[in-house]
Parts: structure tokens; sequence; C-alpha cells
């Protein structure tokens, strides 16, 4: 009786004080004007959340999401239908969105995407919080460079997909194979490379996200992104395609992870390694390096580690 008093409760008069702050705006003049059904549904949805018996948002969390949600300018996927995706992932394998991620999405998301794109970063999303893969290890250690992967820790969607991460948001919702995407990230953790600008990222993970799908290689593909741009890679993939290419063995990286001494580096040795990895591939003298300094921007912090520029300042 007391549980049914209190779905009672959750489901009439809590959201009430919610609904009733968010239902209507002023328009000019001080008219009031009633916001969409499917946007005063969400503080209703949020209310109700549950997860192993407990609420899953407070007041104030609600009234933050809400208030974004309230605030949003994309079209495509209905508030309501975006909210209601967002509660259901992760809840098969007790890996839920937390708050913070569901706002991060929502920030990250208020504007510039249509449904494609809202759908392949919900994916994107369910394909990191479900099917985290077990840490890959070989005698060099573990095949990631992703420091929260390499620690047993769970995903988190606000890694990839926030306001601060807007080009691997962008990127993200460009992909071709979300859910192949999310695999690569767990491996690379971010890309290593210039974030030059929203093309660049979109085709370098694009490429990344190929070179996996054809290779299945967590070696190769540290490789590749420690020390190769996103044309040098494209470059790679056209002759992995070329008939009577054969992949040779790939199980260990042959650079040392970029985030431990990426400031004892010179160019010279990237130059170097990459020719290496272009041997062992059986591609020397195939691929044309296009030589510019490199810049490590993190995902995690957005600090740039390296800075550099172009040879010539040509950009490709």
């Amino acid at each position: 009786m007391v549980r049914i008093t209190k779905c009672v409760n959750n489901f009439f008069y809590k959201p009430l004080r919610l609904m009733e702050k968010a239902g209507s705006k002023t328009a000019g003049g001080g008219t009031p004007k009633p916001l969409p059904i499917d946007v005063r549904m969400v503080p209703k949805y949020l209310e109700l959340a549950t997860y192993r018996g407990k609420d899953r948002f407070n007041y104030e969390e609600i009234n933050e999401i809400t208030k974004l949600v309230e605030a949003r300018k994309s079209r495509g996927i209905s508030p309501s239908d975006l909210i209601k995706s967002l509660l259901d992932i992760g809840k098969e394998n007790g890996n839920i969105l937390s708050a913070k991620e569901i706002k991060d999405f929502f920030e990250a998301t208020s504007q510039g995407y249509d449904k494609k794109g809202q759908s392949n970063i919900l994916r994107f999303m369910k394909s990191l919080k479900e099917c985290q893969k077990p840490v890959q290890k070989s005698r060099m250690g573990v095949l990631s460079d992703n420091k929260n992967f390499r620690e047993g820790k769970p995903n988190c969607t606000s890694d990839y997909v926030s306001f601060n991460n807007r080009l691997l948001t962008n990127a993200i919702s460009k992909s071709e194979k979300p859910e192949t995407l999310a695999r690569v990230f767990e491996i690379t953790g971010s890309i290593h490379n210039e974030l030059l600008d929203a093309e660049y990222a979109t085709e370098f993970v694009n490429h990344l996200t190929e070179l996996y799908t054809r290779t299945k290689s967590p070696a190769l593909i540290l490789d590749c992104n420690r020390i190769f741009c996103s044309w040098e890679v494209e470059q790679i993939l056209t002759k992995m395609k070329e008939s009577g290419y054969k992949m040779p063995e790939y199980k260990l990286p042959l650079t040392k992870p970029d985030y431990a001494n990426l400031s004892l580096r010179k160019y010279s040795e990237i130059t170097k390694q990459q020719k290496e990895v272009l041997d062992y591939l059986g591609l020397k003298g195939k691929v044309t390096l296009v030589g510019f300094y490199r810049e490590y921007v993190d995902a995690m912090s957005s600090k740039v580690l390296r800075k550099g520029s172009f040879e010539g300042g040509k950009k490709r």
C-alpha cells in the first residue's frame, strides 16, 4: 500500500511543481506561451526514473536537465523521446547514465544536430556504456591509451559527448559506425593529432573506425593514432584495399604511449617511427607523409600538450 501511494504521488504530485514551472514561457508583452507537451513531460519522466529501488535524480538535477531541454534549438528527435532513450541506456548491465552525462549530452547537442546526428550520438553512448570490452593485455601491457579503460573503470560518455568536447561530439554525430567508434575510443582515449576543425576530426575518426573494422588490431590503431594524421591513415587504408595486399600479424604497437613521454619526443623521432610502421606493414615508399608537427589534444582535459605548425603553411 505504501508503494502504491508513493507511485501515485510520484506520478501526479511531485512532477506538478516542475511542470508548472516548465509549463509556460513569457512571450512578448508578458503573454504566457505554453511549452510543447513533449517538453513539459521531461520532468515527469525524470521524477519517475528509479534504479534499484531508488530515485535516479534529485530535485536540483531534474531542474537543471529540464532547463537545458527548454533551451534546445535542435530539431530532430523529440525531447521526451530523447529522455526515454537516455534513461534506458545501460539499465541491463548496470552502467546507467549519470545526471552529469545526461546534462553534458543536452549541452553538447543544444543546436545544430538533426535526427540522424542525434541518433548516431545515442548509438555511440549506448555502445560505450553497454558494450565495454575487457581490457586486452599483451607482454607490453594493456593495449589502450585510455587511462580509465586501462584501470578498468566504466566508460564515461562525458569524455566524448559534452560542450567541452564539441569537435568529438560533432565527429560522433557524423560517424559511419558509431558502435565501432566507441571501441576505437576505448583503445585510443581520444584523437592524438591536431583537432584542426570539425571536418578533420570527422575524417580522422571515420578513418580509424574503418581501419579497426578491417583489421581488428588495437595495436595498429594505437600506432596510427599516435604518429599519423588523418590523410596518412587514409592512404594506408587505400593501399590495404588493393588486390594482393596481405596484412602482417600486428599484435604489438611499435610506438610508445604519447601521454607518457610526449614532451620528450622530437619531430625526427615521430618521422622515424612512421617509417618503421610503414615498413612493417609492407608500405614503405607507398605512403606520402604529410610532414607537420603534431599537437596532442586530450579529450579528458582539452589541453594542447604540444604545439606546432604545417610545413610551408599548407593544410594538405
